[in-house]
C-alpha cells in the first residue's frame, strides 16, 4: 500500500515543491540546516493535513527534507569553499572532454585531478578543472582520455559569479577549479588506454562518419549519445532557431522511443511483465553508461523507470505524482540539479502537458487523424506556455514557427530515431550490414532540409527578455490556478489566474526595462570573465568593441547584467582576421545596426556573405564628439585609443604585445603613468569620474568603468 501512495497520491507533488524551496533557500539565503528545517515545518504540517495516514506520510516528509537539507548544505559548502586563489600548482589529470573554440584555443575539462603546491603534495581534488588551453604548434596532439601534466595558477570556482548569478554550468559539470595555460615545454601529454565504453563510442562515431560523412555522422552520433561538441555550428543554429533543438539532447523523447522498441521486441517473447521491466531497466542503465550518465539522459531514465514501475503494479498511475517522485529522487542524489536548465525544462514541460493538454482532449472530433493532430498541437502549445520563462532565461528568443517545425519534425523523428537506433545496433554487431545506414541518412537529410525551409519563413524568431524570479513565480501560480488541480468555481479560477498573470506581466516589463544611459563612458570587461570594451554615449547608444569570441557565454552574461541586447554598432579594431562564423553566431542574440572593420580586414566579405551589414574604416572613426583612432606598427594595428576633445580617455587592446610594439606604443602617444596603472590593477570593480583625463595606459585584470 505504501508504494501505491508514494506514486499515486497528490501530496507527493507538494513534497516535491517543498524540496525545491529547501534547496533554493539554501543556495540563495544560505541558512543553516536547522533554521531552514524549522521554516519548513509549517509547510509539512499543511501537507500532512491532506493525507489520511498522517504519521507515515509526515515521517517520510521529515526524513526526505532533512536528507535534502543536509546534502544541499554539504554541496553549497563544498562549492563555496575557496581552496585555491591564484595558487601556483603542478597538476596531473585526465582529459574528460575537449571543446575546440578555434584552431588555437580549447577548453579542456579535467578529472581525477592530483595537484602539488608549496604546502600540499599529491592532493586529490574533489571535482573537475576547466582549463583554457592555447596552442600554436601544429605538432601538438592530444585526445580525450589522455593524461595531462602542467604547471599553472589554480583558482577555485565560486558558487556565484561577479554578478551574483549562479554558476550553473560549472555546478552541473562538477567543475570546481579553473586554470589557464599556453603550450610550452611545461605541458606534457601521455596517451592512456581508453575505457571499454569509450572505445565503443569512438568506434561507433568513426563508423557513422565513415558512412554518413563528417557533418551528418557527428549529427547522428549526437542524436544517439547526446554529444554535440563536434557538430557543425551553422546546422545546429538551424535546429535551434526553428525550435527543435531538443531532439539533440538525449532525454525523455529518446528514452521513450527506446522503451517502445524494447517493449515491441519483448512482447514477442514468452516472459512475464516483471522480467520485461527488469530487462528494460538494465538496458536503460547501460544506455546511460554509454551516454556518460549525462544529466538529461539520467534524468529521463529515472522518470521513465518511475512511470514504468507505477504501471507495473497499478493500472492508472497518477502522472503528477509519478514525475514528482522522479524529481525527488534526482534532488536527493544532487540537490543542485535544480539549477540545471535541462532539469527545469524537463519537469516544467511535463507538468505543462499534464496541466493543459487535458483541455484539448475534451474537443470532440470524430476523425481520428484530426484528433491526433489536435492533441499534438495541444501538447506543443502546453509545452511552450509552460516553458516561456525558461526559454526567456536560457535562450532569449521564442521560435514563432516552432509549432510548425515540431509538427513536421517530431513525427519524422519518431520514425527516424528507432530506425537509426536499430540500424546502428545491428551494424555495430555486424559491420557488413552497413547498407542499413542508407535509410536513416536519408531521413536526416530530410530533417535538415525541412527545418531550413521553416527557418526561411518571415518573422521566425521573436526575442524575449528574462522574466526574472518574481514574474516567473506569479506566472506559474497563474498556470496552476487555471488548471484542474485548483478545485474552485471556474469564475474564481479565471479571475485569480488573470490577476496573477497581470502581476507577472507587469513585473516582467519592469524587470526587463533597459538602463537609460545619459553619459559618455568606457566600460572595459577583462580578466576571468571575458574581454571586450563597451562604449556608451550621452544619447543612450551602445558600441561593442572587440568582443572576445573564445568566451561568448561569459560575455553574453556580462551584457545581460548590463541589460543590453542591442548595439548601434560592433567595432572591430584588430588587424588579425576574426572568425566570421563565430561573430555571426554570437550576434544572433543581439540587434546590431552595423559592423565596423579595419580597411585591411579579410573578414569583411565573409561577414557580408553571412548577411551582416559591414563598413570599412581606415584609421579612425567619429562617434558624436568621441574619436576612436587606430595605432599602426609595421602595417598592423597594435592598439586603439578613445579620445575626446584631444584628451586620451583610454587605450584598449594593448595586451599580449611584443616589447617592440609596446615601446612604440608608449613613445607614440601614451606615456605610462605608474600610479594610475597600480590603481587600475586592483581586483575589485572601479567606477572613476574622470572629467579631464590625460594619457592613461590600461592593462586591466578586472572590470573598469570610466565616465567622461
Amino acid at each position: 500500500m505504501l508504494n501505491k501512495r508514494l506514486i499515486n497520491f497528490r501530496p507527493i507533488f507538494f513534497l516535491f515543491i517543498v524540496l525545491l524551496i529547501t534547496i533554493f533557500t539554501f543556495v540563495y539565503i544560505n541558512l543553516s540546516p536547522f533554521y531552514l528545517f524549522l521554516l519548513l515545518i509549517p509547510i509539512l504540517f499543511f501537507i500532512l493535513l491532506l493525507y489520511k495516514r498522517k504519521f507515515i506520510f509526515f515521517s517520510i516528509s521529515i526524513v526526505l527534507v532533512l536528507i535534502c537539507s543536509l546534502v544541499s548544505f554539504f554541496n553549497v559548502a563544498q562549492c563555496s569553499k575557496q581552496q585555491f586563489v591564484n595558487t601556483y600548482a603542478v597538476v596531473n589529470a585526465d582529459i574528460e572532454s575537449i571543446n575546440k573554440v578555434n584552431e588555437n584555443f580549447y577548453y579542456l575539462t579535467l578529472l581525477n585531478c592530483i595537484v602539488t603546491t608549496q604546502t600540499d603534495a599529491n592532493l586529490k581534488l574533489d571535482g573537475k578543472i576547466s582549463l583554457e588551453f592555447s596552442v600554436y604548434d601544429d605538432n601538438v596532439k592530444f585526445n580525450q582520455g589522455d593524461k595531462i601534466v602542467f604547471a599553472s595558477n589554480l583558482n577555485s570556482q565560486s558558487l556565484f559569479d561577479e554578478y551574483d548569478q549562479l554558476n550553473t554550468f560549472f555546478i552541473n559539470q562538477n567543475i570546481r577549479y579553473t586554470s589557464k595555460i599556453s603550450y610550452s615545454q611545461d605541458v606534457k601529454f601521455f596517451n592512456q588506454d581508453k575505457s571499454f565504453v569509450q572505445k565503443i563510442k569512438d568506434y561507433n562515431q568513426n563508423l557513422l562518419i565513415q558512412h554518413f560523412g563528417q557533418t551528418h555522422g557527428n549529427l547522428a552520433f549526437s542524436l544517439l549519445f547526446g554529444d554535440k561538441q563536434n557538430n557543425d555550428d551553422q546546422i545546429m543554429q538551424v535546429f535551434k532557431l526553428s525550435g527543435v533543438m531538443h531532439i539533440f539532447s538525449v532525454s525523455g523523447l529518446h528514452v521513450g522511443l527506446i522503451v517502445a522498441i524494447l517493449f515491441f521486441i519483448l512482447s514477442k517473447m514468452p516472459i512475464n511483465k516483471y522480467l520485461k521491466f527488469a530487462i528494460t531497466a538494465m538496458f536503460l542503465l547501460v544506455y546511460c553508461l554509454l551516454c556518460s550518465f549525462s544529466a538529461p539522459v539520467f534524468r529521463a531514465t529515472i522518470m521513465c523507470l518511475v512511470v514504468l514501475f507505477a504501471k507495473l503494479f497499478y493500472k492508472k498511475p497518477d502522472s503528477v505524482n509519478s514525475f514528482s517522485v522522479a524529481g525527488i529522487i534526482l534532488l536527493i542524489l544532487n540537490p543542485l540539479t535544480l539549477f540545471n536548465g535541462g532539469f527545469q525544462m524537463s519537469f516544467i514541460a511535463v507538468f505543462g502537458i499534464i496541466f493543459f493538454s487535458g483541455l484539448f482532449k475534451k474537443i470532440n472530433v470524430k476523425n481520428k487523424l484530426l484528433k491526433q493532430i489536435i492533441l499534438f498541437v495541444g501538447v506543443s502549445i502546453s509545452t511552450t506556455l509552460a516553458m516561456l520563462p525558461i526559454l526567456a532565461k536560457f535562450y532569449g528568443f521564442l521560435a514563432t514557427w516552432s509549432l510548425l517545425s515540431n509538427l513536421i519534425t517530431l513525427p519524422l523523428f519518431s520514425i527516424f530515431y528507432p530506425v537509426l537506433f536499430v540500424a546502428n545496433l545491428i551494424v555495430l554487431i555486424m559491420p557488413f550490414m552497413s547498407f542499413l545506414y542508407i535509410i536513416p541518412k536519408a531521413f536526416l537529410d530530410v530533417l535538415i532540409y525541412l527545418n531550413q525551409l521553416v527557418l526561411a519563413l518571415p518573422y521566425g524568431v521573436i526575442k524575449i527578455k528574462d522574466m526574472g524570479l518574481v514574474a516567473s513565480i506569479f506566472y506559474y501560480a497563474a498556470i496552476f490556478c487555471i488548471s484542474k488541480y485548483l478545485i474552485v468555481k471556474t469564475i474564481y479560477k479565471t479571475l485569480l489566474s488573470l490577476s496573477l498573470l497581470v502581476i507577472s506581466l507587469t513585473s516582467w516589463y519592469v524587470f526587463s526595462l533597459p538602463k537609460i544611459n545619459n553619459q559618455n563612458s568606457v566600460i572595459l570587461c577583462s580578466g576571468s570573465l571575458s574581454s571586450a570594451t563597451l562604449l556608451t554615449t550621452r544619447d543612450n547608444k551602445y558600441y561593442l568593441i572587440n568582443p572576445d569570441l573564445t568566451k561568448t557565454t561569459e560575455l553574453k552574461n556580462w551584457l545581460e547584467y548590463q541589460k543590453i541586447d542591442c548595439f548601434d554598432a560592433v567595432i572591430i579594431t584588430k588587424s588579425k582576421d576574426l572568425e566570421a562564423k563565430k561573430l555571426y553566431l554570437f550576434l544572433q542574440d543581439f540587434d546590431v545596426l552595423n559592423i565596423y572593420l579595419p580597411e585591411n580586414s579579410q573578414t569583411y566579405l565573409n561577414l557580408q556573405q553571412l548577411g551582416l551589414k559591414c563598413t570599412k574604416v581606415d584609421s579612425m572613426m567619429q562617434i558624436n564628439d568621441i574619436l576612436i583612432e587606430y595605432i599602426y606598427y609595421d602595417n598592423q594595428i597594435v592598439a586603439s585609443i578613445i579620445k575626446k576633445d584631444n584628451f586620451v580617455i583610454a587605450t584598449i587592446d594593448c595586451s599580449n604585445l611584443l616589447q617592440s610594439e609596446l615601446d612604440y606604443l608608449i613613445a607614440y602617444k601614451m606615456p605610462l603613468d605608474i600610479d594610475v596603472a597600480k590603481i587600475y590593477n586592483k581586483s575589485s570593480d572601479l567606477s572613476i569620474e574622470m572629467p579631464n583625463v590625460k594619457n592613461t595606459f590600461l592593462d586591466l585584470s578586472s572590470n573598469l568603468t570610466i565616465t567622461f
